[in-house]
C-alpha cells in the first residue's frame, strides 16, 4: 500500500448545546409533520377524485328518465280519477268496518261475562251465553274475510286504472312493493281473527267459571 502522507487525527466529537439540540429536533419534527400532512392531503384528494369519477360513470351509464303522460282525453282521465278515489275510499271504509267489528265483538264478550256474573247464570243460561259467543265469533270472522275480499277487488281495480296514468306516477307508485302491501293486509287480517278467537275463548272460560261458582 502506498503511503500518501495523509494522517488522520481523531478529534473530539462536537456536542450541540441544549438550545441547538432543541432547535434541531423542532426542525426535524416540523419537516415530518409537513410530509405527513402532504401525504394525507394527497390521499384525500385521490379518494375524492375516485368518488367523483365513479359518480360520473354512473350518471353516464344511467339512462335519463323520460315522463310519458297519459294518452287519454280529459273527460276519460277525470272519470278514471273519480273511480280511483272511490276505490280508495271503499278500502278505507272496509278497513274501518273490520276494526269496528273486532271492537264490537270484544265488547259483546265482556257483556256476556258481566251478564253471567250479575245474574248468577245457571247451566242452561250459561250454555246459551256460550253458544252466543261462538256464533258471534263465526259471524265476525265471516265479516272480516268478506271485507278483505272487497278490499282485494278495489285494489285490483286501482291497479288497472294506474296502467293508464303517466310513467312518472307509476314509477313513484312502484316505490312500495305490492307484495309487501299484500303481506301487511293479510297479517292484520290474521291478527284480527286471532283477537276475536281469543276473546271468545276467554268469554267462554269466564262464563263456565261463573256457572260452576253458582252451582256450588
Amino acid at each position: 500500500m502506498w503511503n500518501m502522507g495523509v494522517t488522520f487525527r481523531a478529534g473530539p466529537i462536537p456536542v450541540l448545546s441544549a438550545e441547538a439540540s432543541t432547535a434541531f429536533h423542532v426542525t426535524i419534527h416540523g419537516f415530518g409533520d409537513r410530509c405527513c400532512g402532504m401525504t394525507r392531503n394527497n390521499t384525500q384528494e385521490g379518494t375524492i377524485e375516485m368518488a367523483e369519477k365513479k359518480g360520473r360513470d354512473a350518471d353516464s351509464t344511467q339512462e335519463p328518465f323520460v315522463n310519458e303522460p297519459s294518452d287519454l282525453d280529459e273527460l276519460t282521465h277525470a272519470e278514471l280519477r273519480l273511480m280511483y278515489e272511490n276505490a280508495a275510499s271503499s278500502i278505507l271504509f272496509a278497513k274501518n268496518i273490520q276494526w269496528r267489528s273486532v271492537g264490537a265483538a270484544l265488547l259483546v264478550f265482556a257483556a256476556c261475562i258481566a251478564i253471567a256474573v250479575f245474574t248468577s247464570a245457571d247451566k242452561s243460561f250459561a250454555n246459551l251465553l256460550s253458544l252466543m259467543t261462538i256464533l258471534l265469533t263465526i259471524g265476525v270472522i265471516f265479516v272480516l274475510i268478506m271485507y278483505q275480499f272487497w278490499q282485494y277487488n278495489e285494489i285490483s281495480r286501482m291497479n288497472e286504472i294506474e296502467k293508464h296514468f303517466s310513467t312518472l306516477y307509476n314509477s313513484i307508485r312502484a316505490v312500495k312493493s305490492r307484495r309487501e302491501g299484500t303481506a301487511h293486509r293479510y297479517t292484520l287480517l290474521t291478527f284480527m281473527i286471532i283477537v276475536v278467537v281469543l276473546g271468545a275463548i276467554v268469554a267462554n272460560i269466564g262464563i263456565e267459571q261463573v256457572r260452576s261458582a253458582a252451582a256450588v
